[in-house]
Formats: C-alpha cells, sequence, structure tokens
C-alpha cells in the first residue's frame, strides 16, 4: 500500500463519512461482494472511478485522499481486487482522522 490511497464516495454519506469513518457494509456498490471498502492505489485511476461511480449512483461523489502510511503503521491488511487491477479492498474500518482530504468529483458534466 502506498503512503497516499483514494477512496470513491457519494457526497450524500460525507458527513457520516467524516464522523465515524469508512466501515465496511455493502451499500450502492458496483459490484457484488461482502463487506469491504474499496481502494484505488492511483489518484488518475481513482477519477475515472470516480465518473463511473458519479453515473452508477446518479449523484454527485467525491474522492477521498486517505493516509496509507498509517494504515499500514496501524496493521490494516489490503488485499488486492481481483476485478480491477489497481483496486484494493480491506474489511478493517478507516478512521476519520486518516482521511487527509474530501474533493468533490467534478467531470465537468452536469
Amino acid at each position: 500500500i502506498p503512503d497516499i490511497i483514494y477512496h470513491i464516495a457519494p457526497i450524500k454519506f460525507l458527513d457520516k463519512i467524516q464522523s465515524k469513518g469508512l466501515i465496511p457494509k455493502y451499500q450502492e456498490k458496483m459490484s457484488f461482494h461482502p463487506d469491504r471498502i474499496y481502494c484505488e492505489l492511483d489518484q488518475s485511476k481513482a477519477n475515472k472511478i470516480g465518473g463511473m461511480l458519479k453515473r452508477y449512483v446518479n449523484s454527485a461523489v467525491a474522492v477521498l485522499t486517505i493516509d496509507g502510511k498509517a494504515l499500514k503503521q496501524k496493521g490494516v491488511k489490503f488485499f488486492k481486487d481481483p476485478n480491477y487491477n489497481g483496486g484494493v479492498f480491506t474489511h478493517e474500518n478507516i478512521p476519520p482522522d486518516l482521511i487527509i482530504s474530501v474533493d468533490p468529483f467534478d467531470d465537468g458534466e452536469d
């Protein structure tokens, strides 16, 4: 896991994410799997996923920048996503204090 990783989330969940962090649960994901938090290792791919998720949920989304270095230090385990090259997932919580920034995704389409 690199020092910085990315997660895409619908903006309607940001208040909860910023207060409780990311908690693995199945809800409005693009594929059907058990409780996981999906992350992207590359910012440009995260932006691509942002566009896909925005269209999928028909709602505004944000790109969350996460402190991967701190997650490694806490021993959070990540696994390669077999369905997406460069994607990873965890079954563990990501606390709100490890979310470095939240940037609304803007693909210029609205």
